[in-house]
């Protein structure tokens, strides 16, 4: 039971974190746009940092999906010494 809310947690957790980059993307690209000189640059260099960490995204989800994966498999075979063989 562990397991299934650690996926419910990793699933949610995901969808907040694309939100808020998209989100966070969208107000400083926003913000930029009104600035002029170093806090204009400032501001792109975050839209550009905001962006970056939006790409590795989809590698973060494929990581936990396969350690949640594992994770259960291990669980449902049960007798391992980490899980203590009580199953899901």
């Amino acid at each position: 039971m562990k397991i299934l809310t650690l996926l419910i947690s990793a699933g949610l957790i995901l969808v907040i974190l694309g939100i808020a980059l998209s989100i966070g993307a969208k107000i400083t690209n926003d913000v930029g746009g009104s600035l002029t000189g170093t806090a204009a640059d400032a501001a792109n260099n975050a839209t550009i940092a905001i962006a970056d960490l939006a790409e590795w995204q989809g590698t973060i989800a494929t990581v936990v999906a396969a350690v949640v994966i594992i994770g259960l498999l291990l669980a449902g075979f049960g007798g391992f010494m980490a899980f203590g063989g009580r199953g899901v």
